[in-house]
């Protein structure tokens, strides 16, 4: 049985740490806009593995905001990133519940990373 971690499209063994940028989501959020912005980090930072996207602005969640981190992660997806979402309010979570997107997306708290 292997130790490695599938991050993005490869395996990640144990004790090596994938490349990883950090994307802050600006309020008000606009989902193009932000994949435009995540392609372009991914790009210059020679293809990150991992996207962790601070949630930390967001102080009035409404469905623009779950629409914008769904087209996030459909683009890192797409271009086979893993995406983490860090510091979410407790009404983006519940948002993300209703939205039938808590299973999807990967929230953490700082004290998992």
């Amino acid at each position: 049985m292997s130790s490695a971690l599938r991050v993005g499209r490869r395996e990640v063994a144990a004790g090596e740490h994938p490349r990883t940028i950090t994307l802050e989501v600006p309020e008000p959020v606009v989902g193009e806009a932000l994949c435009q912005r995540l392609r372009a980090r991914i790009e210059e930072t020679e293809f990150a593995e991992v996207v962790i996207c601070d949630l930390t602005r967001i102080t009035r969640p409404d469905a623009a905001v779950i629409d914008a981190l769904a087209r996030v992660q459909l683009t890192a997806l797409r271009l086979g990133v893993t995406v983490l979402y860090r510091h979410a309010s407790s009404e983006v979570r519940e948002l993300l519940h209703l939205a039938g997107l808590s299973q999807v997306l990967v929230l953490v708290d700082e004290a998992e990373r």
